[in-house]
């Protein structure tokens, strides 16, 4: 995982892209985000999803057949990533160790994307804390939702796990997806002081204000530096396959979509539909978050409206509760109908038709539509 904040690691999605009860960085529409639940919450559905995982797999055992023997149970065996994540939550270091010794990915992650690191702080569970940083493990590590361990150790509430990971150089100055530096999360005045001093160290001159806006100031230096070079270098993230429009649109930088757009020679370049692991678009994104000047302003390039998620969903449907991005939505369709139904008139009175037909066949048009 990047060890500073990126501009596409700031996106949940496979989330991501996804994991848990989110679909893509979206989410599939039937269950809200997690943003409303803190560190400890999120541990707690973990180790749920956890349990569950385990006792479905020994209710339905893998089985095998000999030419011998009838069909025999075989021993489920986890990966040593998940053996790994289990060791760590059981603060149980020297089997830690040892699978690190066996080449196991010491940042690998959950379906939330949280690491040993982010477990091990929430636990407040400063050993094992002290035994990742010792072995190397990435201390600015985001999950789907941007959060870092610091993050994680703030929202708990845990100084002494949040001045272990300070003195080994983690960073309190990344934000999350909602643009929360760890200090916006701090569950005590102290934590909250604690980071807030250190960013003063790391950086005198740094402005809290600036440093929320981080992401979207990155966006616009990516705009302005693809203008100068006439180039896209439009990367999808590893995990989440989301893109630059995907972030922009999800977090409502309409005038970053606008900029980049109004570039002729740049929107070429672009898939304006294009589609993160779970297929879901930008405009999708910018519907499900309740974006509505993001929606007006991919609608008016050309995005699809007719877009439909794999289980059927439509635009509508990811925001039914927003009156004002549904009335956009059905505006424009009413627009691109009457455009369609004028274009064939254009086409039938050119082609020797009289107006009268024309007028006939769009009117029929029109009523298909």
């Amino acid at each position: 995982m990047s060890s500073h904040p990126g501009l596409l690691d700031m996106v949940s999605v496979e989330s991501v892209l996804y994991g848990g009860n989110r679909t893509g960085i979206l989410g599939d529409g039937t269950s809200g985000p997690n943003r409303g639940l803190n560190a400890i919450q999120r541990r707690a559905q973990q180790l749920k999803k956890w349990q569950e995982m385990e006792d479905q797999m020994e209710k339905n055992p893998t089985t095998t057949t000999s030419e011998s023997a009838s069909k025999k149970k075989v021993k489920v065996r986890f990966s040593n990533e998940t053996l790994f994540m289990a060791a760590c939550c059981n603060g149980d270091v020297d089997e830690a160790k040892r699978l690190l010794g066996l080449g196991t990915n010491i940042d690998c992650v959950n379906v939330d994307g949280m690491t040993a690191m982010h477990q091990s702080c929430i636990d407040d569970n400063l050993e094992m804390v002290k035994f990742l940083i010792q072995e190397g493990a990435d201390l600015n590590a985001m999950d789907n939702d941007g959060w870092t361990p610091l993050h994680a150790a703030s929202n708990c509430g845990h100084m002494s796990v949040a001045e272990a990971l300070l003195e080994a150089g983690a960073d309190p100055r990344i934000v999350s997806n909602d643009c929360e530096l760890p200090s916006d999360l701090a569950d005590t005045e102290q934590v909250e002081d604690l980071l807030n001093k250190r960013i003063k160290e790391v950086d005198p001159n740094s402005d809290l204000e600036q440093l929320r806006k981080q992401e979207v100031l990155a966006m616009v230096r990516d705009v302005n530096q693809w203008t100068k070079t006439g180039k896209i270098d439009d990367k999808p993230h590893p995990r989440t396959q989301a893109r630059f429009l995907h972030v922009a649109a999800s977090k409502g930088y309409s005038t970053v979509i606008s900029t980049l757009l109004s570039n002729t020679k740049l929107k070429n370049q672009m898939d304006l539909d294009s589609l993160d692991s779970d297929k879901w678009s930008p405009l999708a994104a910018a519907c499900y978050w309740k974006q509505a000047s993001c929606v007006q302003v991919l609608l008016q390039f050309g995005c699809d409206v007719d877009w439909k998620s794999p289980s059927g969903q439509t635009l509508e449907d990811l925001c039914s509760e927003d009156e004002n991005i549904i009335k956009i939505l059905k505006d424009h369709r009413k627009d691109s109908k009457e455009k369609a139904a004028n274009k064939l008139k254009e086409q039938l009175v050119s082609n020797g038709n009289s107006k009268e037909t024309g007028m006939l066949m769009t009117n029929v048009v029109l009523s298909s539509l």
